[in-house]
């Protein structure tokens, strides 16, 4: 039976500070946990997002893979994390291996989330090997995962170079070990 150990350290929010931004920080903490740390021949690992905003204004967060991290790609190349749906893994893998076997075709319009003052959402993702990765499966060691995105008090402040909005980056590191 493979089984591979999944551990996520890291996670941390690096706002940018812009002339004319909302202030000096993003109020947003991100926390990465797994969910299910440890995939099987039956069962992927499934990697959990919860986004917190920290003040008492709704924020919107853009753009939407920034946030909360589906359809991210780690820096190395390795992983591919895709979103659950209906907590079944997609068809698009290897049971038991858990690497794509073909290439995700994703939209590209420009996703945003709601950040509702003082409350939290979530999202879970698969972290699967990438169909381009040397490795035929899920390939063991650190990967890390760094995305930016922007943050403002209302949505035109986010698709375009408008003063009103943050600019931010954060990132985690998945350490995939054999079991």
């Amino acid at each position: 039976m493979r089984r591979r150990d999944l551990l996520c350290t890291g996670a941390l929010a690096l706002p940018v500070g812009l002339a004319g931004c909302l202030g000096e920080s993003v109020p947003v903490t991100d926390d990465v946990s797994m969910a299910d740390p440890l995939a099987t021949d039956e069962h992927p690992a499934k990697l959990r997002v919860e986004t917190t905003t920290t003040t008492v204004t709704d924020y919107v967060l853009g753009e939407r893979p920034a946030v909360q991290g589906p359809h991210v790609t780690s820096q190395d190349g390795a992983l591919y994390l895709m979103p659950v749906h209906d907590g079944k893994p997609t068809d698009l893998v290897e049971p038991g291996c858990w690497a794509l076997t073909e290439h995700v075709a994703v939209t590209t319009e420009y996703g945003t989330v709601e950040g509702p003052a003082g409350e939290s959402i979530a999202s879970e993702s698969f972290p699967y090997g990438h169909v381009d990765a040397e490795s035929d499966c899920l390939a063991a060691g650190d990967h890390r995962v760094g995305v930016g995105g922007r943050a403002a008090e209302d949505p035109p402040g986010l698709p375009g170079n408008d003063d009103d909005a943050t600019e931010f980056s954060w990132g985690f590191t998945l350490n995939v070990q054999d079991g």
